[in-house]
């Protein structure tokens, strides 16, 4: 309710190396060293630089170019600020993906006529990015000229609330915990919004920027009250150590229109601890998302831009753009198996969550734990250009209902597996949209 005033700068930086000294606040807590602990309530909000964080490219970026058109005013967008612009090729794994990082060459020009922004770089782009309407058949009466588009987004300066680590070459960041204490006497809250959080988290310790850690009856206390709601918005983390906002116990937690960029691991995580149907994902961004270089290669473990483990309450209008193992790896709702229009709501372009230039666009996870009769549902997603498969689901033992989904130029398109009894003559799959 009151962030820090335009003209007036606050920056937290963080010191230290993994052989500091160790935090101990409460048993159970692994905080190790170079961390913010919070047991309290944290407040954070800064003033933006820029009205805009992000946007789309109205027209194809070919190779070489150095002027780009995007959709809205980025006029607020300064000479020399970092921009990137995301990839709508296959990623090229172990390492990278086609995402680009620019700078401003001159100060956004801004046509309110067309309500379009061209961009000038001061470096020519080294490969291809996508923007065009993928069908414009007769046939398409569900999503009439679809378009799929390569995201821009602005990196640096657009807060005037920074919290970053002081040693810009280390993989020892910091860190900071919202946690609540085994017993449920403490129980941490945070209510953050126009942050930016720079090369934070810590790979030695796989700590991410963030962290919600609620032990013990710390959860069901948070669940409790409204009180305990935390909010994260409009924030950009940037070349995130080992991960950028994980949950751990958490329930009543919104993560609301912020920007992921160069993520080393998951720029989200809902660990299975957490309470499902509680928390809320919508409309972020993750422009690539990497395994990090002195990660070991003797055991891969899955990462993705967005790996929700329990059921959100609602997860809307994100993007995962350029990962090099999976967009989305999640845990579906079960709703009672219907053929056709089952009447909810109609899901505008903006609501549909996206996964581009990932290896794999979309994961589904087991629905229930056995066998089940309901359908896993999966709904709202546009999935393109991802190398592997656009969306699959393995050992999964429910039947399926897949409702307003965009699949475009993936390897292979959709791939369901099943774990399901020899002798069931029920299992069904039903599409829709």
């Amino acid at each position: 309710d009151n962030p820090i005033p335009p003209g007036v700068k606050a920056e937290i930086a963080l010191h230290g190396d993994e052989t500091a000294k160790t935090v101990i606040m409460t048993e159970g807590l692994y905080l190790v060293n170079k961390v913010i602990a919070v047991l309290g309530t944290f407040s954070a909000a800064g003033s933006p630089v820029a009205d805009k964080h992000w946007t789309r490219l109205v027209a194809t970026a070919a190779a070489g170019a150095t002027t780009l058109t995007a959709r809205g005013n980025l006029s607020s967008w300064q000479t020399g600020a970092q921009v990137a612009i995301s990839a709508t090729e296959f990623p090229l794994p172990p390492a990278t993906t086609e995402t680009e990082v620019r700078t401003l060459a001159s100060r956004p020009v801004f046509d309110a006529s067309t309500n379009l922004t061209t961009l000038v770089l001061t470096t020519a782009l080294q490969y291809r990015h996508f923007a065009g309407v993928v069908d414009s058949s007769a046939e398409n009466l569900h999503w009439p000229n679809p378009t799929l588009s390569s995201a821009i987004a602005l990196l640096d300066g657009r807060s005037n609330v920074i919290l970053r680590t002081a040693e810009i070459a280390s993989e020892h960041g910091g860190e900071l915990v919202i946690a609540g204490t085994d017993d449920g006497k403490w129980v941490g809250q945070a209510n953050i919004s126009n942050v930016d959080f720079l090369r934070m988290g810590k790979f030695l310790y796989q700590s991410p920027a963030l962290k919600f850690n609620f032990l013990g009856k710390s959860k069901g206390k948070a669940a409790s009250s409204s009180n305990f709601t935390s909010r994260v918005e409009r924030c950009v983390f940037s070349r995130s150590q080992s991960g950028a906002i994980q949950a751990d116990g958490a329930s009543r937690l919104e993560i609301v229109e912020n920007v992921f960029h160069k993520t080393y691991r998951s720029a989200v995580w809902i660990g299975d601890f957490s309470v499902p149907d509680a928390i809320v994902i919508r409309k972020n961004i993750a422009l690539e998302t990497l395994r990090h270089p002195l990660e070991s290669t003797s055991w891969v473990r899955n990462f993705a831009s967005f790996l929700i483990e329990v059921r959100p309450k609602e997860i809307v209008g994100n993007i995962a753009a350029g990962s090099t193992d999976t967009g989305f790896l999640l845990r579906p709702r079960l709703v009672t198996c219907a053929e056709g229009d089952v009447g909810s709501p109609r899901l505008q372009e903006e609501d549909l969550n996206e996964a581009v230039a990932c290896m794999t666009g979309v994961f589904i996870l087991r629905a229930c734990q056995g066998e089940c009769d309901e359908c896993a549902e999966v709904r709202g997603f546009m999935t393109w250009k991802n190398s592997h498969a656009g969306l699959i689901t393995v050992d999964q033992s429910s039947n399926m209902r897949i409702d307003t989904l965009l699949v475009s130029d993936n390897h292979i398109g959709i791939t369901l597996n099943f774990h399901r009894s020899f002798s069931d003559m029920t299992h069904r799959i039903y599409t829709h949209n």
